[in-house]
């Protein structure tokens, strides 16, 4: 028989820059030079009128920041084969210029390097526009110009060191910045192997005239995993469960079979889960549904019954255990068991949260035994140790 399977922790990605390291930037206006390292180092092709420098793609670049003295000599990056590769390049404020590309040579079919330059929002490097070759850059303000590229090393790419560089040219003047890859010779397959959830709307990644597809291929090729795999739709009870369009409301497992498959769930997890139709993959987790908010992890009422407290009268959780159970037969027939999770509650806090976790935890083993479960932050042992919840 399977066990649940607790997530030690949800992995939540962002990039974010720590106030710690970084800098309160909603009043602070005077220029802050980060530390050199190895890898953040002020460019040594830079000039009087253009002062260039670089840092990890995991430091977020906030507009107060200025070059290092140190210097260095381009950029260096290194990746795997089937992978992306992130890196920035800054100007200092006040420098205008324009940049053109120079990609890898023959690193191989379908390789890529594409450039866009990232906008400030409240202080800190956001949102990316893509730059055409040798597009003009102008200055904005004591705001410094941040360049984002990212390589594609294709599968076929060959193992070792490829050369790019970048041209940045003001007036008459130009400076040239090699970048120095180094394919490592093995192949990322084609899904992530670890478990992630992105806290993020596919809705609102979706540009005029684009598709909630091409935003799941974006995800999908960096390796991320958004919090809904299968919008438009998903697993939530109000869908599969008390569903109005159901021929049995509350009875029977429902996956909108008579909606289009743009906006079925039975299509949709098809698609996003396993891969059919899409990439023959499919994304490697798939939260199905989640508590209502921090301080409730089930609805007050479910299928016309009134839960009471938390832990659920016994006609509630019959109610429950049998939606449970039903969600976890559709899965193992559709063999999407194996990806799915039901997030069962955020931040455990205290004792009287740790007691709650381990009795849904048991609920819905008792339900739903081969059924995946999730805890984010930490699981103590008050949840992991507690009889079949480990």
């Amino acid at each position: 028989m399977k066990r649940p399977f607790i997530f030690p922790a949800i992995i939540i990605l962002s990039l974010v820059y720590s106030c710690k390291n970084g800098h309160n930037t909603s009043n602070n206006t005077q220029p802050v030079i980060p530390k050199a390292t190895d890898w953040t180092y002020q460019l040594d092709v830079s000039t009087p009128s253009l002062t260039l420098w670089t840092t990890p793609a995991t430091h977020r670049v906030v507009s107060t920041e200025r070059a290092p003295q140190e210097t260095g000599t381009g950029v260096r990056i290194f990746a795997a084969k089937n992978e992306y590769e992130p890196f920035q390049i800054i100007a200092d404020p006040h420098s205008s210029f324009s940049i053109s590309v120079q990609p890898f040579e023959g690193l191989g079919t379908g390789a890529s390097l594409q450039c866009s330059r990232a906008g400030f929002v409240s202080g800190r490097a956001d949102a990316l526009s893509p730059l055409d070759d040798a597009q003009s850059i102008t200055a904005t303000g004591d705001e410094p110009t941040v360049i984002w590229c990212t390589a594609y090393i294709p599968e076929n790419a060959a193992p070792g060191e490829h050369t790019a560089s970048l041209t940045f040219s003001t007036g008459d003047q130009s400076v040239v910045v090699p970048v120095t890859l180094y394919v490592f010779d093995f192949t990322l397959p084609p899904a992530a192997s670890f478990a992630t959830q992105l806290n993020v709307s596919i809705a609102s990644l979706i540009p005029p005239g684009g598709s909630e597809e091409a935003v799941k291929d974006l995800l999908f090729a960096h390796r991320m995993t958004p919090k809904s795999v299968t919008w438009p739709s998903g697993f939530s009870y109000n869908i599969t469960w008390e569903n109005t369009h159901s021929t049995d409301i509350c009875e029977i497992f429902w996956d909108e079979p008579e909606e289009s498959p743009p906006y079925s769930i039975g299509s949709l997890s098809r698609k996003y889960i396993l891969g059919e139709g899409w990439n023959g993959v499919g994304f490697p987790t798939a939260m199905l549904f989640q508590f209502v908010d921090n301080a409730t992890p089930r609805p007050d009422s479910f299928c016309g019954i009134s839960r009471g407290d938390h832990y659920g009268t016994a006609a509630y959780n019959e109610e429950w255990s049998q939606w449970l159970g039903a969600l976890e037969k559709y899965l193992q027939d559709a063999n999407m068991d194996a990806k799915g999770y039901y997030y069962v509650q955020n931040e455990p806090q205290n004792e009287v949260d740790h007691l709650l976790a381990a009795h849904l935890c048991q609920l819905t083993r008792a339900a739903a035994p081969g059924l995946r479960i999730a805890i984010s932050e930490e699981p103590k042992p008050e949840i992991a140790e507690v009889n079949g919840c480990g």
